[in-house]
């Protein structure tokens, strides 16, 4: 009965947890946003420094990156939450990609407020 050259079967690997691909796309974009948002600061700065630029296109251009960070973060957001709540997959880039789309965008958006508020209190300003 009892055979000495019979080993037990090996024990099977443990299981790998895989990362959400929900999660990877929320923190990609949360770098996207992030490169956006600094793109931002360097056109606004060179829009600055030249007076002379300010015109309908470079209003545009303005709101495309507004509406481009605004459009990356909420969709990170969005598919970060998903990715939280997904069972049995590891959640390391879903947790970072959520937390790094809700800096960027309140952040973005407390900058914004100050600039309101900014230009509202400059001389001319109607």
């Amino acid at each position: 009965m009892y055979d000495p050259n019979f080993s037990a079967p090996p024990p099977p690997p443990p299981e790998v947890r895989k990362y959400s691909p929900l999660g990877i796309i929320s923190f990609v974009l949360s770098i996207l946003a992030l490169g956006l948002v600094c793109l931002f600061f360097i056109y606004a700065y060179i829009l600055g420094s030249d007076a002379s630029t300010v015109s309908t296109g470079a209003s545009v251009i303005g709101w495309v990156f507004i509406c481009g960070v605004s459009l990356f973060t909420l969709a990170g957001l969005g598919l970060g939450i998903a990715a939280v709540v997904q069972p049995a997959q590891n959640k390391v880039f879903g947790i970072l990609g959520l937390v790094f789309n809700a800096l960027i965008l309140i952040g973005f958006c407390l900058f914004m407020l100050f600039a309101v508020f900014v230009a509202a209190s400059m001389p001319g300003y109607y």
